[in-house]
């Protein structure tokens, strides 16, 4: 009897010893997982707030390493540890797949920063930030005794801050000069003068077009759908769900008929007709006035600058646009709500407005006049009553600037086409849209890394 208690006191020894090892293991293991968590979550952190700073230039490299150590300061490892951050733990490239010679540190991202949209961060390069003791696995051997994880998150946005409605550029040239026979030559880019209101439903490069050519985009870089279903929430937000359109090219639609004023006109604080925007999601500007008889304009005049003569050799563009003079003044529509025309110098400073007579002259009638209520602020800016209106709902600074993708036309026939992106350019909603006219003043081309959008994390 007492030698059967004896064998089984030493079985039960082998058992608890081999369970305690197995014990020990675990918590070896889980030491390790959560070692890789806390690194994982730091990487996700610090690549999300990096990449809401890219804006394709150098000092928005610098605010991404900026926010990235701000980030990384309020996290730990080993539960208790300070995190020493480098920024050599982060990368930038132009696409969230690239590889991985692609992907510049913060030097070389400060060197060429245009198109970088993407932040990759690897903790392996925070020194000994992965490294976990094993002190029970370190039984079977030395090379056990400690191991090393660490993380990666790649971010991005998955976003831009486009409308899907986009039209020709008038002209294939970027920049170009308007020689006006007198004052400032004036800086004219894609063939769209600064300070002029055009109907962007009314334009086309075609020479002898008589009609229009303007685009809705089709929202989503998954799918090629540009259904008026599918593309309204996108006008209501003035986004599509892209990380890029710029040189790119898309799927676009001719539409039938233009069926989305009351999404734009939200951004006057008109919800009649906006599903499926509200005032919560897409709130209205903060200056919801409408400059259809401008007060600081000589005389009362048209939202946007009216159509040239028709003809063989013309574009189908503005009597602004010509060389010749307009009828009247009338004829220019709204100048300026936005900002003033620009000289073709390197400053690009902005013309004077003493300088209207030769900019927009006219056939009968006095040209158009700026009176003493033009101050220093552009109308859009200005806090006085005959320049501006508060909305009901809650506004946000800015939603009259509509960023519409500039196409390389013609764009090939038919209701669908794929259709080639040169530019994003800034407009300002002169007036409520309606179904036959988006009266919308040129406000110069933007860089669409600039404008901002959803960021996500890819991997």
């Amino acid at each position: 009897m007492k030698r059967a208690a004896g064998s089984i006191s030493i079985a039960f020894a082998l058992m608890l010893a081999g369970v305690l090892a197995f014990i020990g293991l675990a918590m070896d293991l889980a030491q390790v997982f959560n070692r890789k968590q806390e690194l994982q979550q730091l990487a996700d952190a610090v690549a999300l707030a990096a990449a809401q700073s890219l804006n394709g230039t150098a000092d928005g490299i610098t605010s991404a390493v900026s926010q990235a150590s701000t980030i990384a300061a309020g996290y730990h490892y080993a539960y208790v540890q300070n995190v020493a951050w480098s920024s050599s733990a982060l990368s930038f490239a132009d696409s969230a797949d690239a590889a991985g010679s692609a992907w510049k540190d913060e030097a070389g991202a400060k060197a060429a920063p245009n198109g970088l949209r993407y932040v990759r961060v690897d903790t392996s390069q925070l020194g000994d930030i992965g490294n976990v003791a094993m002190p029970f696995a370190a039984m079977l051997g030395d090379a056990y005794a400690s191991i090393t994880a660490s993380a990666q998150a790649v971010a991005g946005r998955s976003g831009i801050e486009v409308a899907p409605l986009a039209i020709c550029a008038m002209s294939a040239a970027a920049d170009a000069t308007r020689n006006n026979g007198a004052g400032d030559a004036e800086w004219v880019q894609y063939g769209f003068r600064y300070g002029v209101t055009y109907n962007l439903l009314n334009l086309n490069p075609a020479l002898g077009a008589a009609t229009p050519e303007y685009f809705l985009v089709a929202p989503q870089a998954t799918s090629a759908d540009a259904s008026d279903a599918t593309v309204a929430p996108f006008m209501c937000s003035g986004s599509m769900a892209r990380d890029r359109i710029t040189d790119a090219t898309v799927p676009v639609r001719r539409p039938g008929a233009f069926t989305f004023s009351g999404q734009l006109n939200t951004r006057f604080d008109n919800y009649t007709a906006a599903a499926p925007c509200t005032a919560r999601g897409t709130p209205p500007d903060i200056n919801v006035k409408s400059y259809t008889a401008p007060a600081w304009m000589g005389a009362p005049t048209a939202a946007h600058a009216q159509p040239g003569a028709s003809g063989p050799g013309q574009k189908l563009d503005t009597m602004a646009d010509r060389t010749v003079p307009a009828a009247n003044a009338a004829a220019y529509g709204t100048l300026w709500a936005y900002g003033p025309a620009k000289q073709a110098n390197a400053a690009h400073g902005n013309i004077a407005k003493s300088q209207w007579q030769y900019l927009y002259k006219v056939n009968t009638g006095s040209p158009p006049a700026v009176n003493a209520t033009y101050t220093g602020a552009p109308p859009y800016r200005s806090t006085g009553a005959s320049m501006s209106a508060k909305p009901v709902n809650p506004g946000r600074k800015d939603r009259r600037l509509l960023y519409i993708p500039l196409l390389a036309c013609p764009v090939a026939a038919g209701a669908s086409a794929q259709a080639q992106v040169v530019a994003v350019a800034r407009f300002l909603l002169a007036a409520p849209a309606t179904a036959s006219a988006v009266s919308a003043e040129f406000a110069g081309i933007a860089s669409e890394q600039a404008l901002g959008g959803m960021v996500e994390l890819y991997r």
